[in-house]
């Protein structure tokens, strides 16, 4: 099954998003302090830290595929909501104003606000790390969004920014609307039927390879098949630049060979790559990854050695 791709439309998310910050005075002749506008935090705060964490479980249940109904809460989200409070009580305290942050945009101020609250998603899953990493960027479009809509400063003197944050905003909005809604019975029918896929084809079997002492067949978890489709390459070396070079320009790329790190920055458009898929042992230390301004997320084979020197801000998920 795919990965949950977390989208909120824009008439859902404003309301929430309008509680996380005070009232805002009409007009304004230069940049404020995110700090200085939000609603939980100052001398008469019109919000409270559990008023965030009812904002975040509302935005968690909104982004599941159905969530625009009246569903019930999933227990399975509760440790996402959790995380998500913590993030988003962190725009109390960033040293950054609106301008800035409408330039940075919405991945980046998600950095931001990730490495404002070091270990909070720890304890999560892998999936559920990636789902808050997708819904985090999402909230964080609304949120300029909403400093956009708020500011004629902003959209005068960040006309083009301005206009592509309303842009995703459509973008996301059609998205959002496109996304199938299943019902209960689909989803019970989906939990079912992937449970009897496993049952049935659990196990995997390498015919015309002679090992001594080996079974005939070996659970699939405990083998590692990169189901990946965003970027994989069999080949190793120098031989696989022309494809790495084909396909460096995405945000989202899987290295299966045997690259070495001069050859990945070499071949990928760095300021693009937001995630990062390793099923091959490099065999360096990680520093490297610190050219690519925008990686938030790597994913090792958990049969990897444990990769280390990874820069502070990026997240490791071994899966």
């Amino acid at each position: 099954m795919e990965e949950a791709v977390a989208r909120i439309p824009s008439n859902r998310a404003a309301p929430l998003i309008r509680e996380l910050f005070a009232d805002l005075p009409p007009a304004c002749d230069g940049p404020r302090l995110v700090a200085g506008l939000v609603s939980f935090r100052g001398l008469r705060p019109g919000r409270t830290y559990d008023d965030v964490a009812r904002i975040a479980r509302e935005l968690v249940r909104l982004a599941r595929p159905g969530g625009g109904g009246r569903t019930p809460e999933d227990p399975a989200d509760r440790p996402v909501a959790l995380v998500l409070g913590r993030t988003l009580t962190a725009l109390g305290e960033l040293d950054l104003d609106d301008v800035a942050a409408v330039r940075m945009g919405p991945q980046d101020c998600a950095r931001r606000l990730r490495r404002a609250v070091p270990g909070a998603d720890r304890e999560l899953t892998g999936e559920q790390a990636w789902f808050h990493d997708q819904l985090l960027d999402n909230v964080c479009l609304h949120i300029l969004h909403f400093l956009v809509r708020h500011s004629p400063y902003i959209a005068g003197c960040l006309a083009e920014q301005s206009h592509r944050i309303r842009q995703l905003v459509d973008l996301n909005d059609a998205d959002a609307v496109r996304r199938p809604r299943p019902s209960p019975e689909d989803l019970a029918f989906e939990e079912e039927y992937a449970a009897f896929l496993v049952r049935r084809h659990n196990r995997l079997t390498i015919h015309g390879i002679d090992l001594p002492n080996a079974p005939g067949s070996w659970p699939l978890d405990a083998t590692y098949l990169s189901l990946g489709a965003e970027f994989a390459t069999p080949v190793e070396g120098s031989s696989g630049q022309p494809a790495l070079r084909d396909m460096g320009g995405r945000d989202r790329i899987q290295i299966a060979g045997g690259f070495t790190p001069e050859e990945l920055l070499h071949g990928t458009v760095r300021d693009r790559l937001t995630h990062l898929w390793l099923a091959y042992d490099l065999g360096v230390d990680m520093g490297w990854l610190s050219a690519f301004p925008r990686l938030h997320t790597i994913r090792v084979n958990p049969r990897l050695p444990r990769v280390g020197g990874v820069p502070e801000g990026i997240r490791i998920i071994a899966r």
